[in-house]
Formats: structure tokens, sequence, C-alpha cells
């Protein structure tokens, strides 16, 4: 807000504070998934570059997603960093409530019931294998 001339309604921080946590929940099975990967390659992955081009040109990072073609805005719904942007910029915004962006919320959610459980095992594998290997210590 003070370098864009912003109105931003800080009195609905709440809101906006539980979308960042739901999202970094979300974003951290992600986060494991890819650590996992680096851990039994030895390399950067490659998942983590396509994952990032994908959702800066899908989720709503330079343009809402409604003025992607419907199968595009297919995919877009498959990342949870489209969730994300519109529910913060509807409480930043648009003052929206909880109740407003109960939808983005719940696939926030579902995100993180999803994908933190799976990146957990995955990294959990990913450790026992590397210590296994003994590349472990080469990290």
């Amino acid at each position: 807000s003070l370098f864009f001339q912003a109105d931003l309604d800080w009195a609905n921080i709440f809101p906006a504070v539980l979308v960042v946590l739901l999202t970094i929940a979300a974003n951290a099975g992600l986060g494991f998934i890819n650590a996992s990967f680096v851990l039994v390659t030895k390399r950067t992955s490659p998942l983590a570059r396509l994952l990032g081009l994908v959702t800066n040109l899908l989720a709503g990072v330079y343009y809402p997603i409604q003025v992607l073609p419907d199968w595009l805005r297919f995919f877009s719904r498959l990342l949870p960093a489209t969730y994300f942007f519109d529910a913060l910029r509807r409480t930043m915004l648009q003052s929206a409530s909880l109740t407003d962006v109960g939808q983005d919320l719940l696939a926030l959610i579902g995100f993180a019931i999803v994908l933190l459980p799976i990146g957990l095992v995955a990294f959990h594998y990913a450790v026992r294998w590397a210590k296994t290997d003994g590349s472990l210590s080469q990290y």
C-alpha cells in the first residue's frame, strides 16, 4: 500500500492471515515433495521450475484467471496459488469476510490435507533412501 497507493483493509487482517497460513500448509507439501526429489537425485527438481512457471502463468499472478480459456482455467484450479491469490485479494482489497472466501479456504484446506501427508511420506522415504545409500552425509 505504500508504493502502489492500494487501499488495503487492515482491519480485515485475520482472514488474510488465515489464507496465508493455509497456503503455507498446502505449499509445504509441495516443498517436501521437491526436497525428496533433490535428496534422491542430488539435483534440482525440474518439478519446481515447471510448477513455478505454470503457477505464474495460470494462478492469477499477472492477470485474472477469468481471462483464460475454459480448458486452461481448469488447470489453474489445480493450483493452490489460484485460491491464495483470489482469497487474499478479496480479503485485503474488497473487505471480504471468511464466509465470502469460504470456497477458497476449503480448497486450500483440501490441498493441505492431500499434499502435506504425501510430501511428508515422500520426504521420510527419501531420507531413509539417502541414509541407506550413504548420500545423506553429502548434504
